[in-house]
C-alpha cells in the first residue's frame, strides 16, 4: 500500500489540498520499512502507526478491525493532537481529482446522480 498512499498524496499536491494528511498505518510487520512509509511528496504528510488490533485479546484473526480501531488509535493517541474539526477518512487507493473544500463541491460536474429517488422505488433484490 506504500505507492498507493503516496499516490493519493501526490493527487493532493498536485490538485492544491491544503490541510495534513496522516496515514493510518495498522497490522505492520516487524521488519517494515517505517522510514519509507514517511517519505512523501506532500509538505503535510504524517504517518501514524498502531498496534495490530486484528489480533488484539487472543480474538481469532480478523483484519476489519484494523480501520476502525486504528482511527480511534489516532485520534486518541496522535502527537500533536487531533484538533480538526472535520476529519475526511481515505483509503490508499483512492486519490485527488479536486480539492476537498469547507464549502462543498464547487464544480457539480463532478456529482454523477443529483437527484432523489422515491423509497418504494429502491430495490435491493
Amino acid at each position: 500500500q506504500n505507492w498507493q498512499a503516496e499516490a493519493l498524496a501526490y493527487s493532493a499536491l498536485t490538485v492544491g489540498q491544503q490541510g495534513h494528511i496522516t496515514r493510518i498505518v495498522s497490522n505492520c510487520p516487524d521488519d517494515a520499512d517505517f522510514a519509507m512509509m514517511r517519505r512523501s511528496s506532500y509538505p503535510y504528510y504524517h504517518v501514524h502507526i498502531t498496534p495490530k488490533f486484528s489480533l488484539d485479546e487472543g480474538r481469532e484473526y480478523f483484519p476489519y478491525y484494523n480501520k476502525p480501531l486504528g482511527v480511534d488509535h489516532w485520534i486518541k493517541n496522535a502527537v500533536p493532537a487531533v484538533s480538526q474539526s472535520v476529519v475526511v477518512l481515505l483509503d490508499p487507493d483512492m486519490v485527488f481529482v479536486q480539492p476537498i473544500r469547507p464549502d462543498g463541491i464547487r464544480n457539480k460536474d463532478y456529482i454523477l446522480y443529483t437527484g432523489h429517488r422515491k423509497k418504494s422505488e429502491v430495490s435491493d433484490a
